[in-house]
């Protein structure tokens, strides 16, 4: 497995992820225990346990997920990387289709680079507006 650099080490866990294959995606996690998981309309999950867990459960369902990341922006210094992504998720078996939006920080250990978190939440159908932007004037 690939962990030399933030996007080899996201690519790493969309394919374990796709794959069905939790030991494949908790060897792209850091072990330390300071690691945070959330899924999407869920509390934050610490620690190793714990987001083992969630995992296990949501890829122990035997349902065939094929995944894939769309970057959006990428933030990185020498020892640590985040990464905002549109994850396109499509259930095979029920050939359910859906966008969540997820944020992937990677910390630089040991020379390679380790998921310590991932944030998915909800995509908004509806285009919201931007905040730094401002508001046009209303015409009276």
């Amino acid at each position: 497995m690939n962990l030399a650099t933030p996007e080899h080490a996201q690519i790493a866990f969309y394919q374990a992820f796709s794959a069905g294959d939790v030991d494949a995606m908790m060897s792209v996690w850091s072990e330390r225990d300071d690691i945070i998981c959330i899924h999407p309309g869920n509390a934050a999950l610490a620690g190793v346990i714990a987001v083992r867990h969630s995992w296990d459960l949501i890829l122990g369902q035997g349902e065939s997920m094929q995944i894939q990341s769309t970057p959006i922006q990428t933030w990185a210094t020498p020892e640590s990387a985040t990464l905002v992504v549109t994850e396109h998720i499509l259930i095979k078996s029920r050939d359910v289709r859906g966008e969540t939006l997820a944020t992937n920080v990677f910390r630089l250990e040991g020379g390679e680079w380790r998921m310590t978190l991932h944030h998915g939440s909800p995509k908004p159908t509806e285009p919201t507006s931007n905040p730094s932007e401002p508001e046009p004037a209303a015409v009276h």
